[in-house]
């Protein structure tokens, strides 16, 4: 075999030299980051060897003596060097859509296409997957001939491109994102897969669903897709929690339901881990498949299953769509004909029973994903609870003739359990007596307890919602005036007065409701409190004329609220005068209540105070100063001590250290003079968590300031475990990645508070940093390091200093560790760790791995346990053949297994990667032949899945 690209190079090296820079040149334009250079010194002749059979090769003869017949011409010259570049590209999955098709372009305008044949000619395992991908390029510039040519050749139509990034095509995906009808039809006479080819790719139907308009190409697209058997029963995607059947019923698109109508597709065959189709259909009112749903005996009731709703839980409107009944459904969103079908067809008037539901799905989301438990938990809960049954859905619509239906066909009136009854719901909706007289005439019970956590009984709804014609039914069939509220719920009363509504306070109050009754576990408040926060004088002097009681127990935040409220405070004041009850409200009032008192009201309300003869004693001065100082409010915090607070006191006090922390935070040294006035108001840890506050805001001054009256950056040996250090935060903004793009005059302040700090008596050693340190500059990580700083330390997530440096590039930084006795060995965290030298090949950084390498960095260092790679696999998994050689080179075991979670093996990876060129040099220096075939069919596997059928040929074929 001779290699006849370096045999014409040996031949025409005066000519070639321009040429061949030419067309490299011109790849990286057109490659961009992808470029790589084959003839590059990193391919060693030991490697290249292992190449032999997957580059263009031939005998010498036909191709290589028509080339050099013709490199006189520097344009063909220029064609042959660039496909030399760009068949390596697109056989290891480097070339995407739009590069291939501007070499296309190239080759078709320089009448070079020839030469394009006659490498294609040669069949190799390279110029198979190129011509793939010229296939690909050619549907996205919509050059049906070229298409047509490439087809001939027996080009696979199922090969996968790069078309960005993070997403890769087909050409029948490129043929119909574009609505190429011609190419579409040509693509799957010859072969192309009619459904998603591999992982991740979506599906051509749901590409043709999705991007559908009015052109009649598309509905001849979406046609012949029908004809050749596309599967409307798969996800559009691998993220989707729909399918494709349910995207067309959705689109509601006259045309392709008759289309889809006339594919006679099994509308019965659905998966059931996805949304109904039926209930898709009741949601839209799409009668027709309604009605063919039904007539292909689909289940009336059918709901999705629990995977489902575990898979949308993250996605609210999908999660409400799944959790209900397609009756539910329809009325939900006023199907109100679809509705009288389903009922027609002995749909379940009581829909389903929600508490049962929400304990098996709560129980199968902890045993399917506990790491977000909480969460798909709560937003199951909540769609639960959103999802009332049929006649509830019908009195929150006030669909009062359907409500009367459901209950002749057997709606149980009182179905609420755990959950409002229908009455409630009914009662909570203004202008909607009609639906209430129906539920009270059909023996709904109008006494039902409220729901936990937050249900309303139907008279506390019809209170909050205001509705008097409904209030006064509800009354007049006996409604509990005083019940219990839930959890989170209001009595009528208190509904009313949160409302200011006067006029229904006094009717509640006539008709005997409770003006003291107790407020709610959570956030409740009794009727005078809510009337309070209100601030409607009429109904609080209403509730006081009735004996409301300022001071019952629990009720301070009656007076807390009304101190934003000069008027209210003083109605409240002149009550308790009246009462003589004042001096027994003295101590309530005074402590709880001076806190609440704002700034701008601090005048006004405090000449109340006097007025009144209410004088706050000196524990209740320093709660109030406390308060202000902690909420950052300085005005008020200066006006409680020009009152008579003790600000030693206060800082010496239970509550010094969030004082100080408070105090610092409001970036004032005139307000911290103020409270700091010797050394022991910030002695201990008071100074040390001031310190932290100042470094956390990057205030400089502020840090020097605290320094300067004594504050300690070092914690007291009783306060030391398990408390960050001043010093270790001062660098935690500045990760390596950053440094460099940042300001110099940011860096410059980091480290001046580091100096700071150092100059201050704060130690290194014993310091837990964070990998941030390694950001700084060398001077100072060199100060750091001759002050004690241990780099062979763990950092928070198990890996060290050096491992940390090398994953972000940071030479200079790496080898100043090194140089200090950092373990270039150093193993890797538990999970998803790396090396140092792992860390170096994981960013692409060659000098960085070539650095470790020569310091004596194992290349066969052992992978993290999960979700770990050996430095060859991670080679492998980012496409870089330079360290991917450089490692081979150094002895890299190309058999090491891959981590126990979340691993590939080197093999695996090259495989699922698309990488021919990788995956043959493996393949070559295996050395576990007795396992290789098992291996190979694994990584063909791979590789098919992942939309690159040559490469898994390849691999099937292989033999030892």
């Amino acid at each position: 075999m001779v290699h006849w690209a370096s045999q014409i190079a040996l031949r025409r090296q005066p000519s070639v030299g321009l040429p061949n820079q030419d067309a490299k040149r011109l790849l990286r334009d057109i490659s961009g980051a992808f470029f790589v250079d084959i003839d590059a010194p990193e391919y060693s002749e030991t490697v290249a060897a292992g190449l032999q059979r997957i580059l263009t090769t031939k005998d010498e003869g036909d191709v290589a003596h028509q080339v050099d017949q013709f490199a006189q011409e520097s344009k063909v010259e220029q064609t042959f060097w660039l496909l030399r570049f760009a068949i390596y590209l697109a056989s290891n999955n480097l070339l995407t859509i739009e590069n291939a098709a501007r070499f296309l372009e190239c080759a078709q305008d320089s009448n070079t296409f020839w030469v394009v044949d006659a490498f294609l000619a040669l069949r190799t395992p390279t110029t198979d997957t190129f011509a793939s991908v010229l296939l690909v390029g050619a549907t996205w510039l919509g050059n049906y001939a070229t298409c047509c040519k490439l087809l001939e050749i027996v080009v696979d139509p199922n090969g996968t491109v790069p078309a960005s990034v993070c997403r890769s095509s087909t050409a029948l995906l490129e043929a119909v994102r574009q609505g190429n009808s011609g190419l579409v039809r040509l693509l799957l006479d010859r072969g192309a897969e009619v459904n998603a080819a591999a992982i991740p790719l979506p599906s051509p139907l749901g590409i043709a669903v999705l991007v559908f308009n009015t052109k009649a190409t598309y509905l001849e697209i979406i046609q012949m897709l029908f004809d050749k058997g596309a599967n409307v029963h798969q996800a559009p995607d691998e993220d989707s929690v729909t399918t494709i059947l349910n995207l067309i019923i959705d689109l509601g698109n006259a045309e392709v339901d008759e289309l889809f109508f006339q594919a006679n597709v099994a509308i019965g065959s659905f998966s059931k881990h996805y949304l109904r189709p039926l209930q898709v259909a009741a949601f839209n009112g799409n009668m027709k498949f309604v009605k063919a749903l039904l007539k292909a005996g689909v289940d009336v009731n059918e709901r999705a299953d629990a995977e489902t709703l575990h898979r949308a839980a993250g996605k609210a409107e999908w999660l409400k769509r799944c959790v209900q009944t397609p009756l539910q459904l329809a009325l939900l969103n006023g199907r109100l004909a679809v509705a009288a079908v389903l009922l027609q067809e002995g749909a379940d008037v009581n829909g389903f029973d929600a508490k049962e539901c929400l304990e098996a799905l709560t129980c199968r989301t902890y045993n399917i994903c506990p790491l977000s438990d909480s969460y798909r938990c709560s937003t199951l809960v909540r769609a639960l609870r959103e999802a009332h049954p049929p006649l509830h859905i019908a009195a929150r619509k006030r669909y009062t003739a359907l409500g009367r239906l459901l209950l002749k066909l057997g709606a149980r009136v009182d179905s609420g359990d755990d959950f409002d009854t229908a009455l409630q719901v009914a009662a909570s909706q203004r202008d909607n007596l009609a639906f209430v007289k129906l539920l009270l005439d059909n023996g709904a019970d109008v006494t039902a307890p409220a729901a936990e956590p937050r249900g309303r009984t139907a008279l506390q709804a019809a209170a909050e919602s205001g509705d008097g014609d409904i209030i006064e039914i509800l009354l007049q069939n006996r409604a509990h005036i005083n019940a219990n509220p839930s959890c989170e719920g209001v009595t009528a009363l208190q509904a009313a007065a949160s409302r200011g509504d006067t006029l229904l306070v006094s009717k509640l109050l006539q008709m005997g409701a409770d003006v003291n009754a107790p407020a709610a576990a959570t956030n409740g408040q009794t009727a005078l409190q809510a009337a309070v926060k209100k601030g409607c004088l009429a109904t609080i002097d209403e509730l006081l004329q009735k004996g409301a009681d300022i001071l019952a127990p629990d009720t301070c935040c009656v007076l807390e609220a009304a101190m934003g409220q000069p008027l209210v405070l003083e109605m409240l004041l002149r009550r308790l005068t009246l009462a003589d009850t004042l001096s027994r409200s003295f101590f309530l009032f005074t402590g709880s209540c001076l806190t609440s008192i704002e700034e701008e009201n601090f005048d006004q309300i405090t000449a109340l105070l006097l007025k009144y003869e209410v004088r706050p004693c000196w524990s209740h001065l320093q709660r109030a100063l406390q308060i202000a100082v902690e909420r950052g409010s300085i005005g008020l915090a200066k006006k409680w001590i020009n009152a008579g607070a003790d600000v030693q006191m206060c800082l010496r006090g239970p509550r010094g250290v969030s004082i100080a922390k408070a105090a610092v935070a409001t970036g004032s040294q005139d307000f911290c003079a103020l409270l700091f006035k010797s050394r022991e108001d910030l002695a201990g840890e008071r100074g040390t968590e001031a310190l932290l506050v100042a470094v956390s805001n990057r205030d400089l001054s502020m840090l020097g300031f605290l320094l300067r009256i004594g504050a300690n950056p070092e914690w007291d040996n009783s306060c030391r475990a398990n408390r960050p250090s001043p010093l270790a935060n001062v660098f935690e903004p500045l990760g390596p990645m950053e440094r460099g793009r940042f300001s110099v005059t940011r860096v410059h302040h980091v480290e001046n508070m580091a100096s700071m700090l150092l100059s201050h008596g704060a130690q290194p050693k014993g310091v837990a940093f964070t990998g941030e340190v390694c950001g700084v500059s060398l001077h100072m990580l060199k100060r750091l390091i001759d002050s004690g700083l241990d780099v062979n330390q763990r950092l928070a997530r198990q890996d060290s200093l050096l491992q940390y440096a090398a994953n972000y590039r940071t030479e200079d930084v790496v080898e100043l560790l090194l140089d200090a006795g950092a373990d270039v060995n150093a193993p890797p965290a538990p999970t998803k760790g790396y090396t140092a030298l792992q860390g170096a090949v994981g960013k692409d950084n060659v000098r960085l791995v070539k650095l470790l390498l020569s310091r004596g960095a194992n290349v066969n260092g052992p992978a993290s346990p999960e979700h770990g790679a050996t430095a060859l696999q991670r080679a492998v998994l980012i496409g870089s053949m330079p360290i991917f050689v450089l490692l081979v080179q150094q002895g890299a075991d190309v058999n090491a297994p891959a981590s126990s979670v979340g691993g590939r093996t080197a093999l695996e990876a090259a495989a699922e990667n698309g990488r021919l060129d990788m995956a043959f040099i493996l393949l070559q220096r295996d050395k576990e032949p007795e396992t290789l075939l098992i291996r190979c069919k694994r990584a063909a596997k791979l590789a098919a899945s992942r939309g690159f059928p040559i490469l898994a040929r390849e691999l099937r074929k292989w033999k030892a």
